[in-house]
């Protein structure tokens, strides 16, 4: 019984962090009013101390009742919870917060739509749970453990692609909303550049949230992907050329590049990009001055 109540109060102390401590973050990052952070920690005191005295008190007889199957996966649920919540709570002290949009403006939601077909993952796993009660006994035991595994595997990676599209989305939205520059090519601009057509989607955005051309968008210095070069190109059609690292699921990393047409006309907005971009990105090789 001690275990259990040992293991409760564990996991429910590591879900209130996870949730108290990321708001609680976020306001000391954007300096925000002491009085929002006192009633988060006012917040957590409370919560805290229902949770010791719901599992010391009733909540025991309830854990003591529960038949072993019922308790590992209460535990099992409430620990991935807690996980993936420690998980969000680390990446938004490396990243910062999440950019605050202006009012009226609605997030997008493009990022994100594109995790759709990953969701036949979750499919599968409730497939293989179904199937636990019509296999062999002797296969009993280890598809239990197959489907634990694909069921953690699936959420944590399901989390992090969700994590990065949310950031991107908020990241571009709040790009178009607030740009240093805007720049709209006339068809001239873009003649020398392959795939590329005249329109919404061709123009750039440019800003302290990341880079936006041709329907792509990159942030400049996010954990998961991070400005490391930035050149300018002066051969016919001159450009401006990004390099980003990305970091995929299990550390994985790769480089895009992007090969950003200068318009004719904004030749003096590089200097200012320049010099914002190595205020935001310290560690990155920017040398956009000819």
């Amino acid at each position: 019984m001690h275990t259990k109540i040992t293991l409760m109060h564990m996991i429910l102390s590591g879900l209130l962090l996870a949730a108290v401590g990321g708001r609680a973050w976020s306001i000391l990052r954007r300096k925000g009013s002491w009085k929002p952070l006192m009633g988060w920690i006012a917040i957590a005191v409370l919560a805290y101390g229902g949770f010791i005295a719901l599992i010391a008190g009733p909540g025991a007889k309830v854990l003591d009742r529960l038949p072993e199957v019922a308790f590992v996966t209460i535990v099992a649920a409430l620990a991935l919870a807690m996980v993936l919540g420690l998980f969000e709570l680390g990446f938004r002290a490396l990243d910062g917060p999440f950019p605050d949009l202006p009012g009226g403006v609605v997030c997008v939601n493009i990022s994100r739509r594109r995790l759709h077909p990953w969701m036949g993952s979750a499919a599968a796993v409730l497939i293989m749970a179904g199937a636990l009660r019509i296999c062999p006994n002797a296969w009993h035991d280890n598809l239990l453990i197959a489907t634990w595994l694909a069921g953690m595997v699936s959420c944590i990676a399901l989390w992090f692609m969700n994590y990065k599209a949310r950031r991107f989305d908020y990241g571009r939205t709040a790009l178009q909303a607030n740009p240093w520059f805007h720049w709209v090519y006339a068809a001239g601009d873009l003649q020398g550049f392959k795939g590329i057509k005249t329109g919404a989607d061709s123009e750039t955005w440019i800003g302290p949230d990341g880079l936006l051309f041709n329907g792509d968008y990159a942030p400049w210095a996010l954990y998961v992907y991070q400005l490391v070069q930035a050149a300018v190109n002066n051969n016919p059609p001159p450009s401006l050329d990004f390099t980003f690292r990305q970091t995929s699921f299990g550390y994985a990393t790769s480089l895009d590049v992007f090969h950003i047409p200068i318009p004719e006309g904004h030749a003096s907005d590089i200097a200012v990009i320049e010099r914002k971009l190595r205020a935001l990105c310290p560690s990155a090789a920017i040398h956009l001055s000819s």
